[in-house]
This record gives C-alpha cells, sequence and structure tokens, in this order.
C-alpha cells in the first residue's frame, strides 16, 4: 500500500477584495479530489469557474496525478463538468428525496492519437 500524503490544494478568484468564486480540492493517491468549486452567481458564465478546474488540474498534473474525481448534484453543474470531460462513473437517486447525485472523473493523462 502506498503511503497516504494528502496535499490540500485551494484557490480563490475576488474582485476588488470580494470573493467570486473558490475551489477547494486534495490531492492523494495520484487523484485530484474536487470537494467544492463555487462562482459567484453574479459573475457566472464568464470562464471563472473553467480557469478555477483548469488551474486545479494543472496543479494535480504538475504533482503526478493521473485522474481526478468530483460530485455534483442535479441542480448543480453536470453539464459544467460534462463540458470539461468529466464522465459520470455512479449516481444516488434520492439524494435528497427527488432529486440525483452524480459521480464524476476524468483521466489527466494524455491520450496519444494513433499515428
Amino acid at each position: 500500500m502506498p503511503a497516504l500524503e494528502i496535499v490540500p490544494l485551494q484557490w480563490v478568484i475576488e474582485d476588488a477584495g470580494v470573493l467570486i468564486g473558490g475551489l477547494s480540492a486534495e490531492l492523494y493517491l495520484g487523484w485530484l479530489s474536487i470537494h467544492v468549486l463555487w462562482v459567484d452567481e453574479a459573475v457566472r458564465h464568464r470562464g471563472f469557474g473553467t480557469r478555477l478546474l483548469r488551474h486545479a488540474e494543472d496543479a494535480a498534473r504538475a504533482q503526478g496525478a493521473h485522474a481526478a474525481f468530483l460530485d455534483t448534484f442535479d441542480w448543480q453543474a453536470l453539464a459544467f463538468y460534462r463540458r470539461h470531460g468529466y464522465a459520470c462513473f455512479g449516481t444516488l437517486d434520492d439524494f435528497p428525496p427527488g432529486h440525483t447525485r452524480h459521480f464524476l472523473r476524468k483521466s489527466l493523462v494524455a491520450v496519444d492519437a494513433p499515428p
């Protein structure tokens, strides 16, 4: 069993000292585990979420991570993560009742194109 070293990763985006977005994650056992990615509703669709996600993925790759995983609810950002290459590997229905919790993953290793 490899040694379990957990590396916390956190970034924030501020505008004039006001928090408008952030990401909290951990890196362990070759995986990036994203816990929270949040962008203030007033500044969504301006690329801040994409910037945070790419920054976390790049930092994880630089430290040797080969994949990333996260979860989101059906009322949150499922389409956003799918657009960024994440694929669903599991769901929990009725979590909470009437909704679905989605679990997603993404390879962080470039796949070579065939010759």
